[in-house]
């Protein structure tokens, strides 16, 4: 029988944390408020909170009214699954508006980086990453496309493949990171890439391919052997072109880290590999780490809805998705399938070290309420990664049965559960700093309810100056079929003390504030802006928006109650904005836009110096939201 490290209790903070931070330690932040706007990283931060904590324009005062709304479109290549990101004051750049330059960075899915004024709809820069190596972006629609993953599942509606996940940005060597799906050979083969280019220049400065080995062995592929361990072996496992790169890059201490998951059959493993970019006269990229989650089983994809793997500084927290999960005698698994994860990047050598892990007490039992394959979470695509992990970047909480404040990470899944785990003690002899609890309460006629999406988090301080602590959370139903339960933004009060866990609780169930907005299809990733206090604590009281992205815009309609159902149709995305303190909607651009905007996937809002940028993965266009005074021609419609 397995042994397991962990006990799990709906809606109840277990208590028993060992080890745990103390007061002093509880004042630092592994996630410090930023000096500037710039946004380097996908979610803003390490920690993926989602807070752009220098935003004194867009208030929800200066929303209010018809002040705000779609300013200028940037036109782009191909689809766009990335989150655009930003870069300010950058001094003189012919094109760019003023003597300080900021340049909005975006990437689509023919390999096409570029450069855009964030002021306006002028291009600074082209690079097309894909062509420096003599390949192309893949074409799902030539003899390569039915054997390549990602046009098999949540192709591009352009049927093209390139840059999928968000890039990241190095202010150190003034270079953007992304890694691309290239066509090589005619379209015969295809391979990824890592490349880095000069943000100032567009100029390609490194490449290379992204390969490597690890020890391990394939079970095979075929419904069998699916979830099943081949350990122990001293073979080898390879990474191939099997995998799909949509997770967001990861910028830590200087180094470059790039997830992958397997295609959709999840024969393949989830992979991390590590990079230096070494700036020497003929710069380079060079491998300083890989790890796969499942080397001697199938499946453990990291990918959360294009979530990158989160840092407090030090470690690496990533959560895998469908897979094996196997223990080794020693009790430590050989294969992390459905398990939180903290890595410790290798300072020699290239194998990750697994610092501790957390799998969930049903990992291998679980059975939904319909169509069950048998027992456990990998064989029924019980997704515990199908979301990002977001690590608090304050340890706000104390505990008072231990007296210690505790640091957390929260992560959600596709079972409709919320995990809030001490990161210093995810496993220790049968107890943990683990709560759990599944909110919303899962409609019977909607058994398919759970999380793809990431949350954000928000802190604010009173005129007193006590500090407010808040989470955001959307759940959603991902099959988005007629009759499907459509479902709000959930707003947390998080207290700052307690012995029953840090999302309070009563015995009905979870306190939450929502929405009046409902979603349908997969749940937005909702992101904060909000203006700082002078002393960089916390934001001012009231300053706080919450910007969302409406994937697939669907009809309600009323069903035999009081309740609204989805009716299945799809009439494009949009752009929401709400009070981040009171959840009042401030804007709704399906409204306010005479012509709807294409349909998004896992697309996230960008806010940089007053606007708001949103690609669209149904579009070639980003579209620019702010001040109706701050645009050019003030607010326009779509072109």
């Amino acid at each position: 029988m397995m042994f397991r490290f962990v006990r799990l209790l709906s809606v109840v903070f277990l208590a028993g944390f060992l080890g745990l931070v103390s007061v002093a330690e509880a004042q630092s932040s592994p996630c410090p408020t930023p000096t500037n706007a710039s946004v380097t990283t996908w979610h803003n931060d390490n920690c993926r909170t989602g807070w752009q904590q220098n935003e004194s324009i867009l208030t929800p005062s200066a929303l209010t009214g018809a002040s705000f709304g779609l300013l200028w479109q940037y036109a782009v290549g191909d689809d766009i699954d990335a989150q655009p990101l930003a870069v300010s004051n950058l001094g003189t750049i012919t094109g760019c508006t003023g003597s300080s330059c900021s340049l909005v960075f975006i990437a689509d899915e023919q390999d096409n980086l570029y450069a855009f004024d964030a002021a306006s709809d002028t291009q600074i820069w082209k690079t097309s990453v894909a062509q420096q190596v003599l390949g192309t972006y893949v074409d799902c629609s030539t003899q390569l496309g039915p054997s390549f993953p990602p046009c098999e599942e949540n192709t591009p509606p352009s049927n093209h493949v390139g840059i999928m996940g968000t890039p990241v940005i190095d202010a150190t060597n003034n270079l953007v990171y992304a890694v691309g799906a290239v066509s090589l050979d005619e379209n015969t083969t295809a391979g990824f890439y890592l490349f880095a280019v000069d943000i100032l220049s567009g100029n390609l400065m490194a490449s290379t391919p992204i390969q490597g080995t690890v020890q391990g062995m394939s079970p095979g592929s075929g419904q069998s052997v699916k979830c099943t361990s081949t350990y122990p072996n001293s073979n080898t496992r390879s990474f191939d072109s099997g995998h799909i790169q949509r997770a967001a890059l990861l910028l830590l201490n200087g180094l470059v880290y790039v997830a992958f998951s397997p295609g959709d059959a999840e024969w393949e493993n989830g992979w991390i590999f590590g990079y230096q970019y070494e700036n020497t006269q003929s710069p380079s990229l060079q491998q300083t780490a890989i790890f796969a989650t499942t080397p001697y089983g199938t499946g453990g994809g990291i990918w959360g809805s294009s979530a990158g793997p989160a840092s407090d500084g030090t470690y690496i927290y990533t959560v895998s998705g469908n897979g094996t999960f196997d223990l080794a005698s020693n009790g430590d698994p050989v294969d992390w399938g459905d398990s939180v994860l903290k890595l410790l990047p290798p300072s020699s050598g290239e194998t990750f070290p697994v610092i501790d892990f957390y799998d969930p007490l049903d990992n291998l039992t679980y059975q939904p309420p319909q169509h069950s394959k048998g027992p456990g979470r990998c064989i029924n695509d019980e997704d515990f990664g199908s979301g990002g992990i977001m690590v608090f970047p304050d340890a706000f909480y104390y505990d008072e049965n231990l007296q210690q404040y505790v640091k957390l990470t929260v992560n959600a899944d596709k079972e409709s559960k919320l995990y809030v785990i001490d990161r210093d003690n995810m496993r220790a002899n049968g107890t943990s700093g683990v709560q759990v609890f599944q909110t919303p309460p899962i409609p019977s006629n909607d058994p398919e309810q759970g999380y793809w999406n990431s949350p954000a988090y928000w802190k604010y301080l009173d005129s007193s100056g006590a500090a407010h602590y808040l989470l955001y959370y959307a759940a959603s139903d991902g099959m988005d079929y007629p009759g499907a339960a459509p479902l709000p933004i959930y707003q947390y009060i998080l207290p700052t003390s307690g012995s029953t866990g840090p999302i309070s609780t009563n015995q009905q169930g979870v306190d939450f504030n929502t929405t009046t907005t409902l979603f349908c299809h997969y749940g937005p990733t909702p992101s904060i802006s909000s203006t700082s206090d002078t002393a960089g604590t916390g934001a001012i009281a009231g300053s706080g928006v919450i910007w969302a992205i409406e994937t697939h815009r669907n009809s309600l309609n009323p069903d035999n109650g009081s309740n609204q159902t989805c009716n299945g149709t799809d009439e494009g995305a949009a752009l929401h904005a709400f009070n981040a303190t009171t959840l009042q909607e401030l804007y709704n651009s399906a409204t306010s836009l005479t012509s709807e905007l294409p349909d998004a996937h896992f697309n996230d809002p960008m806010v940089f110096q007053g606007r708001v940028y949103i690609g669209i993965a149904g579009g070639n266009q980003v579209y620019v939201f702010g001040l109706c005074s701050e645009g050019p021609n003030g607010c326009v419609q779509p072109q």
